[in-house]
């Protein structure tokens, strides 16, 4: 702090030696006493230091009331120091036009983001009325449907999927969390991909999975079904998907697939990130693992990815990281 109070006044420092030196060197071309010259420039300079510590001493209070407004600064201006000059004060006023400016501009965003959720939130909603409708003509018809219903279940997984990116990003409290039967969740995922696994001839290993964990029931079975529905995606014809129960608090979901590159390996979490196999296929959004992740780690579990190219891709969902406190 001294160092760049020093840099600052360095200006006046330097017109205060040269001060000194015209006053030194005009008393002793005028042949003055040398005493009296020289308790003249020691009177001098014992003024100037003394003004120059009075002068540190608040350059060093408004500094740290700057350092201590660093972190206050994001939510108020409020404790800004007292200006002392006009130089200073015509810094603050610029301070507090563009504070003003961003609060407008965050409530302008802050609106305009609600008006979006709220719409694409009642429209997720809407758009499940058709969705079961359509459902109910498909399984009264009498001709073959097999088709259509995948095509209605990929719809419904991608409105499945709005929901919970607008409940993940609006921050809203949707976690219910208690004691729930790991079993019963994979179940109904594989109830509900039952058909995607017919009609690509994916064999399905599955060893039972009975222990329970402390978690959001509906929010687990959404992680486990984009995990099944990307095994799924990525299983050739003919495949095997393998769910196993790892240790005590742990499931993995394993699929012969394409595989995911290594390289790709730290990212398939990233939003938007589709990776090789990804662009390639042009099947990936890059938001099911995604939200997969911000599932799981909100109710304090874990995801982790193992792959290797066109031989398997492993999903490990680890239960028992949990900071959570369960609702009975």
């Amino acid at each position: 702090m001294l160092k760049d109070y020093l840099k600052m006044r360095m200006p006046i420092i330097v017109l205060l030696a040269m001060s000194f030196s015209c006053f030194i060197i005009t008393n002793w071309l005028y042949e003055n006493p040398l005493n009296a010259t020289f308790y003249a420039a020691l009177l001098s300079m014992v003024c100037a230091i003394a003004l120059g510590i009075v002068d540190f001493v608040k350059f060093k209070n408004f500094t740290k009331s700057l350092e201590s407004l660093k972190n206050k600064i994001k939510v108020s201006i409020d404790g800004l120091p007292e200006p002392k000059d006009k130089i200073t004060n015509d810094y603050t006023e610029l301070l507090s036009i563009l504070w003003r400016a961003k609060q407008e501009s965050d409530y302008e965003i802050s609106y305009r983001y609600k008006d979006l959720v709220d719409y694409y939130t009642i429209w997720a909603h809407q758009i499940k009325t058709p969705i079961q409708a359509m459902r109910l003509i498909l399984q009264t018809s009498e001709d073959d449907t097999n088709d259509l219903e995948l095509e209605l279940m990929r719809i419904e997984q991608y409105v499945d999927m709005v929901l919970t990116f607008l409940k993940l990003d609006s921050n809203s409290n949707d976690l219910v969390l208690r004691k729930t039967d790991v079993d019963k969740v994979i179940k109904a995922a594989l109830k509900k991909n039952a058909r995607l696994f017919i009609s690509k001839k994916i064999s399905l290993s599955y060893e039972e999975c009975e222990f329970e964990v402390v978690t959001d029931e509906r929010w687990l079975q959404f992680a486990i079904e984009q995990i099944l529905s990307n095994s799924l995606k990525y299983t050739n014809p003919g495949g095997t998907i393998t769910i196993k129960k790892t240790s005590n608090q742990a499931i993995s979901i394993t699929d012969t697939g394409i595989g995911i590159a290594k390289e790709d390996l730290p990212r398939v979490f990233e939003r938007g990130f589709t990776g090789y196999n990804g662009r390639e296929n042009k099947k990936a959004t890059g938001i099911g693992l995604y939200l997969c992740h911000e599932v799981l780690n909100r109710m304090g579990h874990k995801i982790s990815i193992d792959s290797e190219i066109s031989k398997y891709t492993t999903v490990v969902i680890d239960f028992s990281r949990k900071e959570i406190d369960a609702r009975d």
